[in-house]
This record gives structure tokens, C-alpha cells and sequence, in this order.
């Protein structure tokens, strides 16, 4: 009688041998995901359209701090968001809506304690820790992704404290209120645009618009946000899709054992 894959009885044999039957399992390659790049291209959509909606709020800051935009249209515009994202809810819930209510009374009884907050620190000093702020939620935000480093509260907290950090630069306690209110629409309560031609669509009017708005500020900085839009949208996948067959996974007896119905 040959060699058995067992413990429990005494074969003559140290416990870690195996015969040549041992690999007649191996398996490689096993659940593999094959990626198409047009798809690919569509899928990255998700990456620049939170990018340039984290430029768009910085931009909104610059312009209301340069009295460029009235916080009553950064108002108008973030009420227009909101309902938009509960009209395409799946589930309309009207507790949302009582939410956003609370908090914008709350809010706006807060705005002047937050336009001095952070007064007494420099104008450096403000802009380096937005700056850092901006980065790890981009960094950490939720895109859909199955990976540890994502953390949706992490990202959001990040969002709101570079807000915080730039309602002291602002004129008045009303603009501050308006960043305020951007920041949880832009960070929290973002519509999600279902895939297909309509999320294509949203995803290059918002690195357009991102893109224009840069360029009025600084020519050097929208080339290079073009550029960046340009390398994940399209250079990233076609990257990952020339590593694919350098993938090469084995599976075995040595694997975990899986319970299956």
C-alpha cells in the first residue's frame, strides 16, 4: 500500500514527507481576474472624479478667500448636490433629510467658534496641514476597493479637518459655513454616479471643470493635473494589463482548508 496524506497512523516515515503524488493537486493560476482596458479605463473613472472633486473644493476655498465666489452660490450649489443625491437614492429615506436640517443649524451656530479656531496659527502652517489633510483622504478614501489600506471614516475626517484648518482664513463666519457645508457634501455626501455612459460622462466633466478652474489660477498646475487625470485614466490600466501575465499563483494541499456546501 502507498504512501497516504495522514497523521494519524505510523507509515514508517518522517511527517513531513510526501511522495511524487503530493503536487498532483497543484494548481495554478486559480480565480484569476482578466482585465479588458477599455473597462479598466471606465472603472478608473472613480479615482479622478474624488480627485477633482477634492480640487474643486480647494478651488472654492481660493475663490471665496479672493472674493471670486459668493458663499450663497457655493450654498445653492451644495443644496442642488444633496438633493440630487437623495433624488438617486435607492432607498429615500426622509431621516436624511432631517439630518441635514440639524446639521445645518448646528453648523451654522458653530461657524464663528471655527473661523477662530485656528486663527493663531500661521498661514503655513494652515496651508501644510491642508495640504497633508487633502492627500490622506485621497489617500484613504473608499473607492470600492477590497483593500486594507481604505478607510472611509479615516478619509472623511481628513476632509473635515482640512476645512476646519481653512475657516479661519475666510472673511466671514457666512463663508466659513459654505466651506463647512461643501466639505461634508464633497466628502460624505458626493452623488455616487451609477457605472456605464453616464459615469464616463461625469467623470470627464468633473476633470474638465477641475482642470479649467485649475488653469485660471495656474496654467503650470492644470498641465500638470491633465497629465495626472491622463496617467491613471489611461496608463495605469494599460500597465496593469501588461503585468497580467506575469501573475502566476499556486494553490495545493498546503492551502487553508475551505468549507464548501
Amino acid at each position: 500500500m502507498g504512501w497516504k496524506k495522514i497523521l494519524y497512523e505510523d507509515q514508517g516515515v518522517a511527517d513531513n514527507y510526501t511522495d511524487k503524488s503530493f503536487l498532483d493537486e497543484l494548481r495554478k493560476n486559480v480565480n484569476t481576474r482578466t482585465y479588458e482596458f477599455w473597462p479598466t479605463v471606465a472603472e478608473s473613472g472613480v479615482i479622478t472624479q474624488h480627485t477633482s472633486s477634492v480640487c474643486l473644493f480647494a478651488l472654492a476655498y481660493v475663490y471665496m478667500s479672493g472674493s471670486l465666489l459668493s458663499p450663497h452660490l457655493v450654498l445653492l450649489a451644495c443644496a442642488l448636490l444633496y438633493l440630487l443625491n437623495w433624488i438617486s437614492a435607492k432607498e429615500r429615506d426622509f431621516s436624511h433629510l432631517r439630518m441635514l436640517a440639524a446639521f445645518t443649524f448646528s453648523g451654522y451656530a458653530v461657524s464663528p467658534v471655527l473661523s477662530t479656531l485656528t486663527r493663531s496659527i500661521s498661514t503655513d502652517t494652515i496651508y501644510a496641514m491642508t495640504t497633508l489633510m487633502l492627500l490622506a483622504n485621497v489617500l484613504f478614501h473608499d473607492y470600492s476597493a477590497d483593500a486594507p489600506i481604505t478607510s472611509q471614516p479615516v478619509s472623511l475626517n481628513c476632509g473635515v479637518f482640512a476645512s476646519v484648518c481653512l475657516a479661519s482664513r475666510l472673511q466671514s463666519h457666512l463663508h466659513t459655513f459654505a466651506l463647512l457645508v461643501l466639505a461634508v457634501v464633497v466628502f460624505a455626501q458626493r452623488p455616487r454616479v451609477p457605472r456605464g455612459k453616464l459615469h464616463v460622462l461625469a467623470t470627464v466633466l468633473l476633470n474638465a471643470a477641475s482642470t479649467f478652474l485649475i488653469g485660471h489660477y495656474s496654467p503650470l498646475l492644470a498641465g500638470l493635473y491633465a497629465v495626472f487625470c491622463l496617467f491613471v485614466t489611461f496608463l495605469c490600466p494599460a500597465w496593469l494589463i501588461s503585468l497580467q501575465p506575469s501573475k502566476n499563483t499556486i494553490h495545493g494541499p498546503w492551502d487553508e482548508a475551505e468549507i464548501k456546501d
